[in-house]
C-alpha cells in the first residue's frame, strides 16, 4: 500500500483503488482456493507452492514498484485514471495476491477432519489467522519499517514466506498419508453425523447456507466499512501516522481474533445455530450503534487517563487499550461471527474446503463493496454518524430468512421486538460528536497555547479527512485537517498573515529572473496562494488533495483577498505527486507546502525520490520552494530532509523563520542581486502583501539565512538523506511526545551551526554591496552574525569591510 501509493497518489479514490484491487486478489484466490481443494489430497504440498509464490512475488514486487514512476508516466491512456489504476495495481499484485486468498480454504482442507470437530477447528483456524494478522500490522508498522525500512519489511516478509515453505515441505511426507482425503475417510467409514443439532439429511441439504452467506456477506460488508468510520475517527487522536493507522489495524483485528478464538469450542455444541446467528448479528448492530456514544466520549477518558499515565509510549499504550476496550464488543462479535456462518454454510464438513474457499471469496467481496461505498457515499453524505447508523441497522437484512419462515413464534417474536428497539435506538440516540473530538484533539496544540474556548465555525467530513476552522479568543481562524493545525488566519487583518507561508509565495516571484507559471502543492490557509498573485506570474497551478480545504478556507476568506477570483490561479484535486508522475509540464517554480512531515502520506513529499521528481519538472533555471515544519522537529530528521534536498538540487540554500524552514533549491547557478528583486519588492501588489514583515530590500529576504548548499551538504554526513523506503521524517517525528530538547533542539542548533555562507548564492557584481547591506541589518540585532558577514566581505572589498566594522563597534 505504502509503495503502491507513491506513484498512485493518496487520494481516497486512489486509495480505495489499489484496495478494491488487492481485496479482489483475495477473493478470486478464495474461489480458487475452492477448486484447488475439491479433490486434492497433497495439501501440505500445495500449501507450500503457495507461499512460495507469495513470497517470489513479494520479493519481485519491491523493484517494480519502486521504479512504477516511470511505467505510470508512460501510459497511453492517461496514469491518472482510476480504471487505469486499478488496472496497474491488478497487475502487480494478481499472483501473491490470489495466492494468498487460496491459503485459507487450502488450511481449512488440511486441519479439518470430519464433522465432529467442523466449528472448532474454522473457528481455531480462522483465530490464528486472524492473529497472525495482528502480528503483521504490529510488526511491519513498530519495528520493520522503521528499523529496515519498506522494503525491508517486504523482504522480511518473503523471508517468513520462505520459513513457511521449508516447514511444510519438510512435514509433507509425514503428513500427506495422514492429511490425505480426512472428509473423504470418515464419509466411507461411518455415515455423517449430526452438525449443529441437525439431521444428516438436514446438514447435506444444509438448510441454514442461505442464511449463513448473506450474513458473511453483512458481515464483510459492515466489518470494512466501520474500519473505515472508526480509522477517520480514531485517528483524529492517534494521528494520521506511521503508527497510528499500524495500531487501529491492530486493535481492530484483536477483537476479531479474540471473538472467533472464544466461540470456537462451542460451535459444535450448538443446538440453534442459525437463531444464535440471527441474534449475534442484532447484537453487533446494537454494539455498533453503541459506538456513536462509545467514541463521542473518547476525549474524556483520554483526559483521565492522562492524568494517570506520563507521557511516552506508556501513555500510547494506555491510549490504545482504551481504543479497545471502545471498540472491543463490535469487533468481537465480528470475529464470533464469521466462523459461526462458516460453520453453517459448510453444513456436514463434505467439501469444507470448496465451501471455505467460496465463503471467503463472498466476504470479501462484501468487504470490497463496504470500503467503497463508506468512502465515496455514506460518509460524503451523510457523515460517519450516518455510516455507523446505516451499518447498524444493515445487520436487520438477514431476519428476512427467519420471517420468510417463522417456525417458532416466540424466537420471532423475540426477534421482532430486538428489531424495533434497535430502530428505536438509531432514532432516539445522541449522533456521533465528530466536531466536539475535532476540538479537543485541537486543544492539545491550539487551545494550550491561546488559553481561550475554541468555537467550530466550518465542519466537513472531506474524502481524505475530517476539515474545519476553529475560532480562538484572539478571533484567529485555524484551519484544521484531523484536528491538526495546518494554517492560521486573521481574515479581519489580512497585513498579519503568517510569515513563512508569504515568503513561501513571493520569494520564486523575486528570486527568478523571468518568472511565468508556478506550480503549489497543497492549499493550505490560502497565504502561499495569494502570495503567488502579487508577482508576475502568468498561469498558478493549485494541487490540493482535500477538496473541502478550499471551500473551509473560502468560507471565511474576506472579499478583499482577491486570489480566490484571480484569473490566473488554477486548482486541481488530485495527490500532488502523481501529478508530478502524469503530467509532462514544466515551470518556471514549484512551490511545495505539504502537511507535516510526520504524517503518512504527507512524508512522501520529503524524500529525496519526491525532490528529484519535483526537479525533473522545472524549467532549466526554475526554482524550487519547499517549507518544512521545526514544530515537533528533531535535529537527526531534519538534517535528513536536508541531505535529500541537497543531493538532488546542485544549487540551494534555505532560510530559518520561527518555528519553520524554507528550501529554495535550482539546477542552476542562483545569481542574487540587489536591482531585480529590490525593483519587483516596491510594486503596489508587493507591498500589500509584505507590509506587515517590513521586507523593502534584497538584503530583507536574506535575514533569516540558515545554510548554504556546500554548509549542508556538510553538516548532514553522518545521516542517511530521508527516502522513500527509509522516511525518517514518518518513523522519527511521529514516535516524539513533545518538542526536542538538549542535543536534538533543532532551533538551538541552527543557531549554534549556521555561519552565513552567503557567497554561493549572490551575483558576483554586486556581492559586496549586498553583504554589506545584510552585516548593516545584522549589527543593529545579531552582531555576532555580522562578523560571520564581515570575514565574506573582507575578502572582496576591503573598503565596504571597513564600513561594515565600523558598524559592528558601534
Amino acid at each position: 500500500m505504502r509503495l503502491l501509493g507513491l506513484s498512485m497518489g493518496s487520494t481516497s479514490a486512489s486509495v480505495a483503488t489499489v484496495l478494491a484491487a488487492f481485496f479482489l486478489g483475495l477473493a478470486g484466490g478464495g474461489l480458487w482456493g475452492a477448486r484447488l481443494t475439491r479433490d486434492r489430497t497433497r495439501t501440505l504440498g500445495t500449501l507450500a507452492v503457495l507461499e512460495a509464490l507469495i513470497g517470489l512475488a513479494g520479493l519481485a514486487s519491491v523493484p517494480l514498484l519502486l521504479q512504477l514512476d516511470a511505467v505510470v508516466g508512460a501510459l497511453p491512456f492517461g496514469g491518472g485514471a482510476l480504471p487505469t489504476k486499478f488496472v496497474v495495481t491488478m497487475v502487480l499484485l494478481a499472483l501473491p495476491t490470489i495466492c494468498m486468498g487460496a491459503t485459507l480454504p487450502v488450511a481449512a482442507a488440511i486441519t479439518i477432519r470430519g464433522p465432529h470437530d467442523l466449528g472448532r477447528r474454522i473457528g481455531g483456524l480462522y483465530s490464528l489467522n486472524t492473529a497472525g494478522a495482528v502480528g503483521g500490522a504490529i510488526l511491519a508498522g513498530f519495528v520493520l519499517i522503521p528499523s529496515v525500512g519498506l522494503d525491508g519489511a517486504a523482504y522480511a516478509a518473503a523471508a517468513i514466506n520462505a520459513l513457511i515453505v521449508v516447514i511444510a515441505w519438510r512435514a509433507r511426507g509425514r503428513s500427506d498419508a495422514d492429511v490425505a482425503s480426512p472428509v473423504t475417510a470418515h464419509e466411507d467409514a461411518t455415515p455423517p453425523r449430526s452438525v449443529n443439532g441437525a439431521s444428516p439429511e438436514a446438514a447435506d441439504g444444509n438448510p441454514h447456507r442461505a442464511l449463513a452467506l448473506a450474513a458473511l456477506a453483512v458481515t464483510g460488508f459492515c466489518a470494512i466499512a466501520a474500519e473505515v468510520g472508526w480509522t477517520k475517527v480514531l485517528s483524529i487522536h492517534t494521528g494520521s501516522t506511521l503508527y497510528g493507522f499500524a495500531a487501529i489495524l491492530a486493535l481492530f483485528l484483536t477483537g476479531m481474533a479474540a471473538g472467533s478464538w472464544m466461540i470456537r469450542s462451542r460451535l459444535d455444541r450448538l443446538s440453534s445455530p442459525a437463531i444464535l446467528l440471527m441474534f449475534g448479528l442484532l447484537v453487533l448492530g446494537a454494539t455498533l450503534l453503541a459506538s456513536r456514544t462509545t467514541l463521542s466520549s473518547y476525549p474524556a477518558w483520554a483526559a483521565a487517563l492522562s492524568g494517570v499515565l506520563p507521557a511516552g509510549w506508556s501513555h500510547k499504550v494506555g491510549d490504545y487499550a482504551m481504543m479497545l476496550a471502545l471498540l472491543g464488543p463490535s469487533t468481537l462479535l465480528f470475529g464470533a461471527l464469521f466462523p459461526l456462518s462458516l460453520t453453517l454454510a459448510c453444513g456436514a464438513a463434505r467439501g469444507v474446503g470448496p465451501e471455505t474457499g467460496r465463503a471467503l471469496a463472498l466476504n470479501t467481496m462484501a468487504g470490497i463493496a463496504g470500503s467503497l461505498v463508506a468512502g465515496f457515499v455514506l460518509i460524503p453524505h451523510v457523515g460517519t454518524d450516518g455510516l455507523l447508523v446505516t451499518l447498524g441497522l444493515a445487520t436487520v437484512l438477514p431476519a428476512v430468512w427467519l420471517f420468510r419462515r417463522p417456525r417458532r413464534p416466540r424466537t420471532t417474536a423475540a426477534l421482532a421486538l430486538f428489531i424495533a428497539a434497535l430502530v428505536a435506538t438509531a432514532a432516539l440516540q445522541p449522533p456521533l460528536n465528530l466536531a466536539g473530538l475535532v476540538r479537543s484533539a485541537a486543544s492539545h496544540n491550539i487551545g494550550t497555547r491561546n488559553a481561550g474556548p475554541l468555537e467550530t465555525v466550518y465542519f466537513e467530513e472531506g474524502l481524505a479527512g475530517v476539515i474545519s476552522v476553529i475560532r480562538d479568543k484572539h478571533d484567529m481562524y485555524w484551519l484544521l485537517t484531523n484536528g491538526m493545525a495546518e494554517a492560521s488566519i486573521n481574515p479581519s487583518d489580512l497585513a498579519s498573515r503568517a510569515p513563512t507561508e508569504t515568503l513561501l509565495g513571493v520569494l520564486p516571484a523575486l528570486l527568478h529572473p523571468d518568472p511565468r507559471t508556478a506550480l503549489l502543492i497543497g492549499l493550505g490557509g490560502g497565504t502561499t496562494a495569494g502570495a503567488l498573485t502579487a508577482g508576475a506570474f502568468e498561469s498558478i497551478r493549485v494541487v490540493e488533495l482535500e477538496p473541502a480545504v478550499l471551500r473551509a478556507v473560502s468560507s471565511i476568506m474576506p472579499p478583499g483577498d482577491s486570489w480566490l477570483t484571480d484569473e490566473r490561479v488554477e486548482i486541481v484535486f488530485n495527490d500532488a505527486r502523481n501529478t508530478l508522475v502524469i503530467e509532462d509540464r514544466r515551470y518556471d517554480t514549484i512551490v511545495s507546502q505539504p502537511s507535516h512531515p510526520w504524517l503518512a502520506g504527507a512524508g512522501n513529499l520529503f524524500t529525496q525520490e519526491f525532490f528529484a521528481l519535483a526537479n525533473r519538472r522545472l524549467q532549466p533555471d526554475g526554482l524550487f520552494v519547499s517549507w518544512v515544519n521545526l514544530f515537533s522537529m528533531d535535529v537527526t530528521t531534519l538534517k535528513s530532509i536536508l541531505r535529500a534536498f541537497s543531493l538532488e538540487f546542485p544549487h540551494g540554500f534555505s532560510l530559518a523563520v520561527n518555528w519553520n524552514m524554507i528550501l529554495i533549491g535550482s539546477n542552476g547557478p542562483l545569481r542574487i542581486g540587489t536591482q531585480p528583486a529590490t525593483e519587483r519588492l516596491a510594486t503596489e501588489a508587493m507591498t500589500r502583501r509584505l507590509q506587515h514583515m517590513d521586507i523593502r530590500h534584497t538584503a530583507d529576504l536574506l535575514l533569516p539565512f540558515a545554510f548554504s548548499r556546500r554548509e549542508a551538504l556538510r553538516l548532514t554526513r553522518d545521516v542517511p538523506p530521508n527516502s522513500d523506503t527509509r522516511i525518517l521524517s514518518e518513523v522519527r517525528l511521529a514516535a516524539l511526545s513533545g518538542q526536542p530538547s538538549g542535543e536534538q533542539d533543532v532551533r538551538a542548533y541552527i543557531k549554534e551551526v549556521r555561519t552565513n555562507d552567503l557567497l554561493p548564492i549572490l551575483d558576483p557584481a554586486t556581492a559586496a554591496e549586498l553583504l554589506l547591506a545584510v552585516g548593516e541589518r545584522y549589527a543593529q540585532v545579531e552582531p555576532h552574525r555580522a562578523v560571520s558577514v564581515l570575514r565574506q566581505l573582507e575578502a572582496l572589498d576591503p573598503e565596504r569591510a571597513r564600513v561594515l566594522a565600523e558598524r559592528i563597534r558601534r
